[in-house]
């Protein structure tokens, strides 16, 4: 297969691209390939200077100061990461943080075991309402069969997980009326 671009020599490289929803490969000789993806970088080595996942070139970055994709920041980095450090101060993003002794306060604990013990509470809520349901299916099962006494010994199953949910859940009430009470 010739190249795509000059048209005389074998095309040895290819660049795969997606337009319009659609995969589209070119093809290079190692000539055209190097002159239009390769740049030489200051360390004397070769960096690629268009991003192989979304097309994005090291001078639309420079024009745009956006990358195109997630893989333009390693593909690219030779070319990004003065400007990178010239707008954030750092080569890589640190975010907002609090001060480090925060971490060490009651207050962070608590708030950070509330939010454990809220989650996990709500996923077992999720569990039992999906048991719940599920018994419902299969009495309305056995009850569109005439299978009635199969029914209510699912049903009798029902009300006991209903009422042990209810006893439990007037202790965790009780207790945590209690601790706040203490506090």
């Amino acid at each position: 297969m010739r190249c795509g671009h000059c048209g005389r020599n074998q095309a040895t490289k290819t660049y795969e691209q997606i337009k319009g929803n659609k995969k589209v490969v070119e093809y290079y000789c190692m000539e055209c390939y190097e002159q239009l993806f390769l740049s030489l970088s200051k360390s004397g080595e070769n960096a690629l200077s268009v991003c192989p996942y979304c097309g994005t070139s090291l001078e639309e970055f420079r024009a745009s100061k956006l990358v195109g994709c997630a893989h333009c920041y390693r593909t690219l980095q030779e070319g990004i990461t003065p400007t990178i450090v010239k707008m954030q101060g750092e080569r890589a993003h640190t975010g907002k943080t609090p001060p480090l002794d925060f971490f060490e306060t009651d207050d962070y604990l608590r708030a950070e075991f509330a939010e454990v013990d809220f989650r996990a509470r709500a996923m077992e809520k999720a569990r039992f309402e999906r048991q719940c349901n599920e018994l419902e299916t299969i009495i309305a099962k056995l009850k569109a069969e005439d299978n009635y006494e199969d029914a209510k010994g699912y049903a009798d199953k029902l009300s006991l997980m209903r009422s042990n949910l209810a006893i439990e859940e007037e202790f965790v009430w009780r207790t945590q009326r209690n601790s706040s009470k203490r506090s």
